[in-house]
Protein backbone atom coordinates (compact mmCIF):
# COMPACT_ATOMS: atom_id res chain seq x y z
CA UNK A 1 0.00 0.00 0.00
CA UNK A 2 2.75 2.29 0.66
CA UNK A 3 4.43 2.00 -2.22
CA UNK A 4 0.94 2.61 -4.59
CA UNK A 5 0.99 5.57 -2.57
CA UNK A 6 4.77 6.96 -3.35
CA UNK A 7 4.04 5.79 -6.90
CA UNK A 8 0.95 7.84 -7.34
CA UNK A 9 2.21 10.85 -5.81
CA UNK A 10 5.49 10.76 -8.03
CA UNK A 11 2.17 10.41 -10.84
CA UNK A 12 0.83 13.68 -9.76
CA UNK A 13 -1.81 12.48 -7.54
CA UNK A 14 -2.78 12.46 -3.54
CA UNK A 15 -4.05 9.26 -1.98
CA UNK A 16 -7.61 9.99 -0.15
CA UNK A 17 -8.72 6.21 0.27
CA UNK A 18 -9.69 3.12 -0.77
CA UNK A 19 -12.80 2.43 -2.33
CA UNK A 20 -14.10 0.09 0.15
CA UNK A 21 -14.19 2.31 3.43
CA UNK A 22 -14.58 -0.66 5.89
CA UNK A 23 -11.01 -1.35 4.45
CA UNK A 24 -9.71 1.87 6.39
CA UNK A 25 -11.64 1.68 9.49
CA UNK A 26 -11.98 -1.76 10.99
CA UNK A 27 -14.72 -1.96 13.53
CA UNK A 28 -14.56 -5.69 14.22
CA UNK A 29 -11.02 -5.71 15.71
CA UNK A 30 -10.49 -6.68 19.13
CA UNK A 31 -9.03 -3.26 20.59
CA UNK A 32 -5.51 -4.94 21.33
CA UNK A 33 -5.07 -5.45 17.50
CA UNK A 34 -5.81 -1.77 16.63
CA UNK A 35 -3.86 -0.96 19.39
CA UNK A 36 -0.76 -2.86 18.41
CA UNK A 37 -1.74 -1.53 14.75
CA UNK A 38 -1.05 2.24 15.69
CA UNK A 39 1.93 1.64 17.84
CA UNK A 40 3.47 -0.05 14.79
CA UNK A 41 2.42 2.36 12.34
CA UNK A 42 3.43 4.79 14.97
CA UNK A 43 1.25 7.60 13.31
CA UNK A 44 1.96 6.94 9.89
CA UNK A 45 -0.69 6.33 7.66
CA UNK A 46 0.69 5.21 5.19
CA UNK A 47 1.46 1.67 7.21
CA UNK A 48 -1.34 2.14 9.34
CA UNK A 49 -3.13 1.38 5.57
CA UNK A 50 -0.10 -1.46 5.06
CA UNK A 51 -1.30 -3.28 8.60
CA UNK A 52 -4.47 -3.38 7.95
CA UNK A 53 -3.94 -5.16 4.59
CA UNK A 54 -2.33 -7.97 6.31
CA UNK A 55 -4.98 -8.27 8.22
CA UNK A 56 -7.71 -8.38 6.07
CA UNK A 57 -5.12 -10.18 3.55
CA UNK A 58 -5.37 -8.03 0.94
CA UNK A 59 -4.20 -8.76 -2.37
CA UNK A 60 -5.53 -6.07 -4.40
CA UNK A 61 -7.25 -2.67 -3.77
CA UNK A 62 -9.10 -0.11 -5.61
CA UNK A 63 -7.58 3.23 -4.62
CA UNK A 64 -9.76 6.96 -4.87
CA UNK A 65 -7.12 9.55 -6.67
CA UNK A 66 -7.30 13.35 -6.54
CA UNK A 67 -5.08 16.35 -8.17
CA UNK A 68 -3.01 17.74 -5.23
CA UNK A 69 -4.76 20.94 -6.06
CA UNK A 70 -7.72 19.48 -3.80
CA UNK A 71 -5.98 18.12 -1.07
CA UNK A 72 -6.56 20.81 1.07
CA UNK A 73 -10.07 20.12 0.77
CA UNK A 74 -9.50 16.48 2.57
CA UNK A 75 -8.97 15.88 6.19
CA UNK A 76 -7.05 13.49 8.18
CA UNK A 77 -10.33 11.77 9.14
CA UNK A 78 -10.81 11.26 5.58
CA UNK A 79 -14.01 13.06 5.60
CA UNK A 80 -14.54 15.81 3.25
CA UNK A 81 -14.93 19.06 3.81
CA UNK A 82 -17.48 20.25 1.78
CA UNK A 83 -16.51 21.80 -1.22
CA UNK A 84 -17.86 25.40 -2.53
Amino acid sequence: MSEFIERAKQQGCVYIDDESIEKSFITWLDDKVVDNIKALANGNYKDKEQYYDFVYDTQFRMALLTKPCNKEKLCGTKRFKKIS
